[in-house]
């Protein structure tokens, strides 16, 4: 069960790594799909001091790479990487770099930095902070190791599930039914779907919890930051430790004055109708099904059911 007192960077409760002497440090902006990563990734991206990184455990990343390793040690490859700020021409030339020139849309993704290995060290080694925004984390005792090459901090994105599946429904349907073979998604699927993904979500937790020696770890919710954004981006960037910025702040204002209401990959959205959405859209046999998968997580994390008979 996640044990967390709260799910707000700033009153996370005082669980963090040993202080450590290492120079650098290497934050993991942690999250689902569909759950506002590329959004506020996007206002680390922003920042002149940072090396952002989008996605670098992509299973495609690994699929690509001509490194002959388990997935498990080529996460920890990559991340080694990350943190010392040194990068091989196997990883980055059919790996890191073709994945993020596919869906590069800023300058820190890799597709837009230098493909060269040496070039893309000194760049990262140029700037104060490395983030990298990860949806696939799987291996935990790596960061036993990993914790003696830099400072890990961990910032767990988590998003209200009924709103988050309901995006991959509508952004990945044709794919999710071609890879479940299925013709419907019935309530039955999709009670078990989101019982998969909650019990992820609530692993991840209490794994990285359980590795609170090595590492710093908090959560925010997606909707505390979709409510105040230019507030709660401070206070993120406070908990990181990186400078606020004019640059942060005129992203960060610019992502909140479109017309859209989170469709595709946006990263510039209409906030005052994010929120709501899922419930205008979503009937309530949908809800309940994903209310019946997840009421653990919703339980623990503070979303009310709007069935709680289900």
């Amino acid at each position: 069960m996640i044990k967390l007192l709260t799910y707000d960077v700033t009153n996370r409760p005082q669980v963090s790594a040993a202080p450590s002497s290492h120079h650098r440090k290497l934050t993991i902006l942690l999250s689902q799909p569909r759950s506002g990563s590329s959004w506020i990734g996007s206002f680390f991206d922003s920042h002149p001091d940072v090396f952002y990184i989008y996605e670098p455990l992509h299973p495609q990343v690994y699929r690509d790479s001509k490194i002959h390793l388990t997935a498990e040690k080529f996460q920890e490859e990559i991340l080694r990487n990350l943190c010392r700020c040194e990068f091989t021409e196997e990883i980055i030339s059919h790996g890191i770099q073709e994945r993020s020139s596919k869906v590069s849309r800023s300058k820190g993704m890799l597709g837009v930095l230098s493909p060269n290995a040496d070039e893309l060290s000194e760049q990262c080694k140029r700037s104060k902070h490395t983030i990298a925004k990860v949806l696939q984390l799987k291996h935990f005792q790596m960061f036993t190791s990993l914790s003696k090459e830099c400072e890990i901090n961990v910032i767990h994105l988590i998003r209200d599930p009924r709103a988050s599946i309901k995006s991959r429904m509508d952004t990945f349907k044709r794919f999710l039914a071609e890879e479940q073979e299925i013709e419907e998604f019935t309530p039955d699927i999709i009670a078990d779907s989101s019982h998969k993904i909650c019990t992820e979500i609530t692993t991840r937790a209490n794994q990285l919890q359980r590795h609170n020696h090595l590492l710093q770890y908090s959560t925010i919710l997606y909707e505390n930051v979709v409510k105040n954004p230019l507030e709660k981006a401070k206070e993120l960037f406070r908990t990181v430790g990186i400078d606020w910025s004019a640059s942060v702040e005129k992203r960060v204002l610019h992502s909140i004055s479109g017309s859209s209401e989170g469709g595709g990959f946006d990263t510039v959205k209409d906030t005052s109708r994010l929120l709501g959405r899922w419930r205008r859209e979503a009937g309530e046999e949908y809800i309940r099904a994903v209310e019946q998968g997840c009421t653990q997580l919703m339980s623990t994390v503070g979303y009310p059911l709007m069935f709680p008979d289900t």
